[in-house]
């Protein structure tokens, strides 16, 4: 298990060098995307200090969960030109930060906050399936698969429907063979998601980009 979280580090490391390396050629909506791969490299490596210095890390995860969500709506606002779209996008982030502010005061930070996490999965499956709606119902096939951002999405939708189940279902499973199993999954859901970025950052040519 350890080896592996060293891999999720080590692919978000890559991903962050690539993100920053090919900046200037990403568009608006993938330099969002590279921003919040270099902040959540940031977030992780204050979260493993926390761990091994105070052994309690979940308030490097409270702080990051709001800027984690209103950076990939903005991603997907400012990649989608859809109306309706954007509409949602701007009334679901807003949704979330009231709830996150009426909660921040009565969390536990000795317990992982499920709820929030779950809450933010929610909304981001919306997101990013209505916008994998409306570039698979615009798009012909060939066209499609130049676009990058379905391939984001792809990374998305896995790790989200992933973490979705697991953090909605832990406090039915108690044992630790099961535990080590959901943990073991977060992090491969994690590998694959930063990875699929990491590939898009690295592939990206904005001439054949489809916007």
């Amino acid at each position: 298990m350890r080896n592996l979280i060293y891999v999720y580090y080590i692919v978000l490391f890559l991903a962050s060098l690539l993100a920053i390396k090919n900046f200037n050629k990403l568009n608006k909506s993938l330099k969002i995307f590279g921003l919040l791969v270099v902040l959540t490299f940031v977030f992780e490596l204050c979260a493993f200090y926390m761990a091994k210095t105070r052994h309690n890390n979940i308030i490097v995860y409270v702080v990051f969960t709001p800027i984690e969500l209103i950076l990939i709506n903005f991603a997907y606002y400012t990649h989608q030109k859809d109306s309706l779209f954007r509409k949602t996008s701007i009334a679901l982030t807003l949704l979330f930060i009231v709830y996150f502010i009426t909660q921040i005061g009565g969390l536990n930070l000795s317990v992982f906050p499920d709820k929030l996490i779950m809450i933010e999965n929610i909304i981001l499956c919306i997101i990013v399936a209505y916008s994998s709606y409306l570039i698979v119902s615009k798009q012909h096939y060939i066209e499609m698969k130049k676009n990058k951002m379905i391939w984001i999405n792809m990374g998305f939708l896995f790790f989200l429907s992933t973490s979705f189940f697991i953090w909605g279902f832990h406090h039915l499973i108690k044992t630790n063979e099961i535990n080590l199993i959901l943990r073991f999954t977060l992090i491969i859901s994690n590998i694959i998601l930063y990875s699929t970025m990491a590939l898009v950052f690295l592939k990206v040519n904005l001439k054949s980009e489809i916007i």
